[in-house]
């Protein structure tokens, strides 16, 4: 059995058949809800932080991948993330097509544009703007020279891809841009 750290304070367990046999292992009934499993992680633990080769951490997710003569064991330590508040997604009217055309010029001085789909609605077009753009409220602030704010969440963008005629779904403002 060969143990080694790895960064963030995950660690890898290489063992045989031999090692897994002593410790009362075998592949196919590794699972979480094992008792022999379960015994074995927490002897490999306490081994692991005798060794100093795992530092004193909370809860660990383990991984087993099979190999030919035994199986690689990967302790990784759960790290809580703080939540992520994306904006939600924005919807705009464009009064008609010379719109969409100025709003495509405007974009060529734009380095980076966000997600976006356009839509045909009736004599006018839909532009939904989805969240992830570093400067997206900035972005957002721009577009309302080109077009009105008439919607905002989840339900409004389904409600124009729902209803909506699609023009480009995805990469609306990159098409646009790309025109110029």
């Amino acid at each position: 059995m060969k143990m080694e750290s790895l960064r963030d304070g995950a660690l890898k367990i290489w063992m045989t058949e031999n090692d897994m046999r002593r410790w009362g292992l075998r592949f196919e009934q590794l699972g979480a809800h094992d008792r022999a499993t379960d015994a074995a992680v927490t002897k490999l633990l306490q081994v692991a932080r005798g060794r100093a080769v795992l530092p004193e951490t909370g809860a660990m997710t383990v991984e087993a991948v099979p190999l030919e003569e035994g199986c690689i064991l990967l302790f990784t330590p759960r790290r809580k993330l703080p939540p992520c508040r994306m904006p939600p997604a924005k919807v705009f009217a464009l009064q008609n097509a010379n719109d969409v055309l100025q709003l495509g010029q405007y974009l060529t001085a734009v380095k980076r544009v966000p997600t976006a789909s356009l839509y045909r609605w009736g004599e006018e077009y839909r532009l939904i703007l989805y969240p992830g753009l570093c400067a997206w409220q900035e972005f957002c602030r721009r577009l309302e020279e080109f077009a009105e704010p008439i919607g905002e969440g989840d339900v409004a963008a389904a409600f124009v891809e729902e209803y909506g005629i699609p023009v480009a779904i995805g990469n609306a403002l990159t098409r646009l841009r790309e025109a110029f």
